[in-house]
């Protein structure tokens, strides 16, 4: 699976071209499920060219050219065993292409705009859509990203994956370490100080390989608010914590052994740690919206938030995951065109309010349409 990151939703979204395609489809994992893959995505493909031809007047020979970066995916085996419940793929008429597997089933979605379509992915910046699981032992470190139902592990970088590759120790320290180890009496993945008067130094050792490893997660994960659960042995968690710089560890964790739990274990674990937080942030906003509402500092009126989430007026938006508004907007006359059905130079305007107010540092939940308020596609907190 694929990291997605909130700079990566950045650059999608400032993508223009005369003719950028979004695709998204769901994907399977276990064989021979896989092999449907890559049939529902010539089948995209094909809805593609047709659109190309109907909407755009794009010739055979130009349709080509355009889609000539996406179809050598289409016969390779090899990246269609490897995925995750959910593909994302974009490519731009310059044949720039990008592609993410995600922990998310997406329905199957193919947009032709000149940006770039990124509202199915909003769960993952928002709401329950994301967490993270750092697995620690003496022996093994992983990164594992998780969303309700689902976990996958990253592929690490520049993160040492044993204290004996953090600390690089010479032959005298290693000797040291092990036997520290062997008289405390732990097993794998535990690393224990008391019984040898060596605690301290210990300690320290393991501090300096967290130092690396903290440095490491925040660089992968860059600037998310996704909360970090951490696992390890109890021994381990107050030294973690001494050296972490991560704002969102999760201030309970996992104990024990991990180089003992499959993903789905750690999943297992996890959720129930990092729920209610989803649950109480996203209620907390919801809850403002309702009490704002009467006193006109929260609407459902599209022709209020669309605006709104322009010039930066809106805190936090309750967008409609799973439906579609075509329109137009002018931010320099701030008319608003709204149509029934796409029409030339149109582009999605839930997608769109949701881009805005993320880019005015607003807040946004994707929500089914039964839990939007008001019943309405979009509905938002005002600053002013």
């Amino acid at each position: 699976m694929d990291n997605f990151t909130q700079e990566d939703f950045e650059r999608l979204v400032q993508v223009r071209g005369a003719c950028c395609l979004s695709l998204y489809m769901p994907t399977e994992r276990v064989v021979p499920q896989t092999q449907q893959n890559p049939t529902r995505f010539k089948n995209l493909l094909a809805q593609a060219e047709a659109r190309l031809a109907s909407e755009y007047g794009k010739a055979p020979p130009e349709i080509e050219a355009l889609l000539r970066p996406v179809m050598p995916l289409v016969n390779d085996a090899e990246f269609w065993r490897h995925q995750s419940d959910g593909l994302a793929l974009f490519l731009t008429d310059e044949g720039d292409m990008t592609e993410y597997r995600l922990s998310l089933r997406f329905e199957e979605t193919v947009v032709l705009s000149d940006r770039l379509y990124v509202k199915p992915l909003l769960p993952i910046l928002s709401g329950d859509g994301r967490f993270y699981v750092l697995a620690l032992s003496q022996n093994k470190v992983r990164l594992l990203q998780g969303a309700r139902y689902t976990m996958d592990e990253l592929e690490l970088k520049n993160i040492p994956q044993s204290l004996e590759d953090a600390l690089d120790l010479d032959d005298t320290e290693r000797h040291l370490h092990h036997t520290a180890v062997r008289a405390g009496g732990a097993g794998p993945g535990l690393l224990r100080s008391h019984g040898v008067g060596k605690g301290e130094l210990e300690k320290e050792q393991i501090r300096r390989y967290f130092r690396v490893v903290n440095r490491g997660v925040c660089d992968f994960l860059g600037n998310s608010r996704a909360p970090l659960v951490l696992a390890g042995v109890e021994y381990l968690h107050p030294l973690y914590k001494e050296v972490n710089t991560y704002s969102h560890l999760v201030s309970d964790g996992i104990r024990g052994n991990p180089e003992e739990w499959s993903q789905a274990d750690l999943h297992a674990l996890a959720w129930p740690l990092v729920e209610p937080i989803f649950t109480q942030e996203r209620q907390q906003a919801l809850d403002a919206y309702h009490q704002l509402a009467p006193k006109n500092g929260a609407s459902t009126q599209l022709e209020t938030i669309i605006p709104a989430s322009f010039y930066g007026r809106v805190d936090t938006l309750f967008v409609q995951l799973d439906g579609q508004l075509w329109g137009q907007f002018d931010g320099s006359t701030g008319a608003l065109e709204l149509h029934d059905t796409m029409m030339p130079g149109d582009r999605e305007l839930l997608d769109y309010a949701a881009v805005c107010t993320l880019a005015n540092g607003g807040t946004v939940y994707a929500l089914d349409a039964s839990e939007m308020p008001g019943d309405a596609p979009l509905a938002a907190v005002l600053r002013y």
